[in-house]
């Protein structure tokens, strides 16, 4: 299954196709992989930046889920920075902004930042969001 979701991705024709299939995906990869992919993505979406709802909320999910995956399976930090600042860099607009959220939740994590991520779990759990984040949840 994996050779099948590189062999689909790795032609970089990225559209908004590649790029929902990959915000499902990723999670599957090995890490190392999953990195490549993932900053080809981000590379090509800088190179062509799209501004339609639907291409933002499945870039910005491809990063929440890749610091997602760097979480569990304990990437090296410069992993998770790559999609942290990916999402700093997107357009700030309502359809993502809970991703921006998870986006400081795992930036808090990989920081060893506990007051900020229990400020946000605590947003999260008042929102009725937290199920988002509950993997990582101790």
């Amino acid at each position: 299954m994996k050779k099948k979701v590189k062999a689909i991705i790795v032609d970089e024709n990225w559209n908004r196709t590649a790029y929902h299939y990959l915000s499902q995906a990723v999670i599957f990869l090995d890490i190392d992989d999953a990195y490549q992919l993932v900053n080809s993505d981000f590379r090509a979406y800088k190179k062509r930046p799209a501004t339609d709802t639907f291409t933002l909320q499945f870039v910005a999910m491809i990063a929440v889920n890749f610091l997602n995956c760097c979480y569990h399976k304990h990437a090296g930090k410069k992993y998770a920075e790559l999609a942290i600042q990916f999402l700093r860099e997107l357009p700030m607009d309502g359809a993502i902004g809970i991703n921006s959220v998870l986006g400081t939740y795992y930036e808090a994590l990989f920081n060893n930042d506990q007051a900020t991520a229990d400020e946000v779990v605590d947003v999260l759990r008042k929102s009725r969001y937290v199920s988002l984040i509950e993997d990582t949840l101790k």
